[in-house]
């Protein structure tokens, strides 16, 4: 018969025994539960790599550009992502099989929602195309369309310095325009986009005259539910729109030509109408010895707001 003691003795080790195994299994799963949460963030996945899908008998873009070039600009993405029913890689593909250069104005929490943002963005880069700012939220900045408060300064500048990171965080280079959403801006509001290094580019233009030339912003209208044969007819044969006042009714918005910023999207639930009417463009502009190019001209707000000067432009 043991002692009292010597049973103390040997339950000890067995005690202490169980208490390490417990606390080895505890930081285990500790351990598999950050790998987890690491894992769905993509921290040790291969990062996808993105290629535009080839178009079948794509007749790309290739003549004199005796004509001069236009800017293809496309508007909300990357897509799709939550809130947005675009198909941005639609669009890429499209490009790519037609030679075009494009530049995307994208959104911040389109990047950040979006499991395939990232990817999106720096496929955009690959490709050549410019990655620039449509803001963080896409809120209003002056409430005009909204019917919403119009943002103080420091909103505005939030807005534009997080839709920055986000782009840059994508892997893209930091940019140099900003589209205001809604195309909702003041001169003010411009102004502080200049001091961050951001030229304004508006996506229409509404100078109150009866012929839409001067603004060089001509709108594809593609955010209404049209077929991609009316998108195209809007960009090569122009369109009547509303006018601003009882004198100017109605305002004729000029065909594409020499200078023009052509404004799409590839964010909204339209987008594959708009990646289908590129090709029409496309062999218009063949036709007439235009060209494309992702430089945006000098005035890229069509007038409506003071261009104000901005370091390195």
């Amino acid at each position: 018969m043991k002692a009292r003691g010597q049973e103390s003795e040997i339950k000890l080790p067995n005690y202490r025994l169980r208490r390490i195994i417990t606390l080895v299994v505890v930081l285990v799963l500790v351990a598999m539960t950050s790998m987890g949460v690491a894992w769905r963030s993509g921290s040790f996945r291969t990062p996808v790599v993105l290629s535009a899908a080839p178009v079948q008998n794509a007749i790309p873009l290739r003549n004199s550009c005796s004509a001069g070039y236009v800017t293809f600009t496309f508007d909300d993405g990357p897509g799709p992502a939550p809130g947005y029913e675009g198909n941005t890689q639609a669009v890429i593909n499209a490009l790519v099989a037609l030679h075009v250069s494009a530049v995307f104005f994208v959104i911040g929490t389109s990047i950040d929602q979006n499991p395939l943002g990232p990817e999106i963005i720096r496929e955009e880069v690959r490709y050549g195309f410019l990655v620039e700012n449509h803001t963080y939220t896409h809120d209003s900045f002056t409430g005009f369309s909204t019917h919403t408060k119009p943002m103080t300064n420091a909103q505005v500048i939030t807005e534009l310095v997080k839709g920055n990171e986000a782009i840059e965080a994508a892997g893209a280079p930091k940019p140099t325009l900003w589209r205001p959403p809604f195309g909702d801006v003041t001169a003010q509001q411009a102004y502080l986009a200049s001091t961050l290094g951001l030229r304004t580019v508006t996506d229409y233009s509404d100078i109150g005259t009866n012929t839409l030339d001067s603004s060089n912003i001509l709108d594809s209208r593609d955010w209404e539910p049209i077929s991609p044969a009316q998108i195209a007819q809007s960009i090569t044969s122009g369109y009547y729109q509303p006018g601003p006042s009882s004198w100017a009714k109605t305002q004729r918005v000029l065909p594409i030509h020499a200078g023009d910023i052509l404004a799409f999207h590839d964010g909204d639930k339209y987008a594959a109408a708009t990646a289908a009417s590129l090709q029409p463009i496309v062999i218009y502009m063949n036709a007439h010895h235009l060209c494309a190019t992702s430089t945006v001209p000098a005035d890229g707000t069509g007038g409506m707001v003071p261009n104000y000067p901005v370091k390195g432009d």
